[in-house]
């Protein structure tokens, strides 16, 4: 994964200047992008880029993150706290010209600085890519150019920081791609997500509050009382009934949000829209659930999403939603649909896990006993801070202040106390008194 992921950095596919990455790369190094910039991708790269640095502390995946999550928060953000769906790829008429650089364009505006710059991202004087332009994408020799240019690895971040504000502040004054500004339900859900997890890793107030901020516009503006949701949102008007992965990826987005908040409210909405699925979405012949709702026209076919494309499938994180849910709230009915669907998924996964990654990941925490983490008391946030910081991706994490009414809290609040449990299938040892 590391060298995946640092290559992906590096490259012309990331944006250099202002973070975000573009829809894909149409060359095996990661250098030559299509430069459309989606929210999907993006959402999906926030939370691996956090995992990565939860996993090694490697700062490159921190500045990517952060970086990455200042690009939303700029550019693809709305005045109501939702995102925006895309970027286009042209510009008048130019695929990524508001993106390249011709040599002498950064020589003025850098001077002495240009040629530091032009070596560590790659800038020739005949171009790197169409018509003498330039992308920029990072030396794979970067310490002896530090070495060269006489700078520590400090300095040189600094340095290239400043000199990426001057271009930075100058394409600004370019034309823009065009604007998508839809605002779809699943697409927003992980981006929910991607924000729940970078809060999680690194800990910044308005990482959560942004999250927060966009769950609360899907439950006013995309939700019915009843928990049906709708697709897309534009000009004030939310339309189209929403699909299985709205409502998946929306309940997954939930889960994260309830487990770096403690904020119960975002649990039990999971729990209503993946109801609200097992209503009007599950085929009991199959054991899976259809991309379209029984509440929409008939259709000669109605779909079932199973393999993984660009987002994960519906299919899966319904699966995986209903195992964490059926854990969270003892329900049996959820436990064994998840296992049925993943077992039902085992002959695929194992032929081709490429697009069954979902499904793989599932099974493969599925299959080892459950272990649960549980605080309940005044002091567990203090706590469970320090404990979700770490890459534990086979716990199930709940927290409370206060005593709840949700099955893995039951009988475990004490008054005055703060107590973490360590669950197996439900079954806790001992607690353990937290001091602060």
């Amino acid at each position: 994964m590391n060298l995946t992921i640092i290559k992906i950095a590096h490259g012309g596919i990331y944006d250099q200047l202002a973070g975000g990455f573009a829809r894909y790369s149409v060359d095996a190094k990661w250098f030559a992008p299509h430069f459309e910039k989606m929210l999907y991708d993006n959402a999906q790269l926030i939370s691996l880029y956090s995992k990565g640095y939860q996993i090694t502390g490697n700062k490159l995946y921190q500045k990517v993150v952060f970086e990455t999550l200042d690009f939303i928060g700029n550019e693809m953000t709305s005045k109501e706290g939702a995102f925006y769906s895309a970027y286009d790829a042209d510009s008048e008429g130019e695929e990524g010209k508001f993106y390249v650089w011709n040599k002498n364009e950064i020589s003025g505006l850098l001077k002495d600085e240009s040629d530091f710059f032009c070596d560590y991202y790659n800038v020739t004087k005949t171009g790197n890519w169409e018509n003498g332009t330039n992308i920029l994408y990072v030396s794979d020799n970067s310490e002896k150019l530090f070495k060269k240019y006489h700078l520590s690895e400090t300095q040189a971040e600094e340095k290239l920081s400043q000199l990426k504000q001057i271009l930075l502040k100058e394409r600004n004054k370019r034309v823009k791609p065009g604007l998508d500004d839809k605002i779809l339900t699943a697409w927003n859900a992980l981006m929910i997500s991607a924000y729940a997890d970078a809060y999680q890793v690194f800990g910044k107030k308005d990482y959560l509050q942004k999250a927060v901020k966009a769950a609360e516009f899907i439950q006013k503006k995309m939700m019915n009382k009843d928990y049906a949701l709708k697709r897309s949102y534009k000009d004030g008007n939310a339309k189209i009934n929403a699909f299985s992965d709205d409502y998946a990826l929306s309940s997954e987005a939930f889960i994260k949000l309830y487990q770096v908040s403690g904020d119960a409210h975002y649990l039990l909405t999971a729990k209503e829209l993946t109801d609200y699925l097992l209503k009007h979405f599950y085929d009991k012949n199959s054991g899976m659930f259809f991309y379209t709702s029984d509440n929409d026209a008939a259709l000669t076919v109605r779909q079932k999403e199973i393999s993984d494309n660009v987002i994960p499938s519906s299919n899966s994180v319904i699966a995986k939603n209903l195992y964490m849910l059926g854990l969270y709230f003892t329900d049996e009915l959820y436990l064994e649909t998840a296992k049925k669907m993943i077992a039902g998924m085992e002959e695929n996964t194992l032929s081709n896990i490429n697009y069954f990654a979902g499904w793989a990941s599932l099974n493969q925490h599925s299959s080892k006993p459950s272990y649960e983490l549980v605080i309940i008391g005044k002091n567990y946030k203090h706590f469970a801070q320090k404990l979700l910081k770490s890459y534990r991706p086979d716990i199930i994490f709940a927290g409370s202040t206060k005593e709840s009414n949700i099955p893995i809290f039951k009988d475990r609040y004490k008054e005055g106390e703060t107590l973490i449990y360590v669950c197996k299938n439900n079954v806790c040892n001992q607690p353990v008194k937290l001091l602060k």
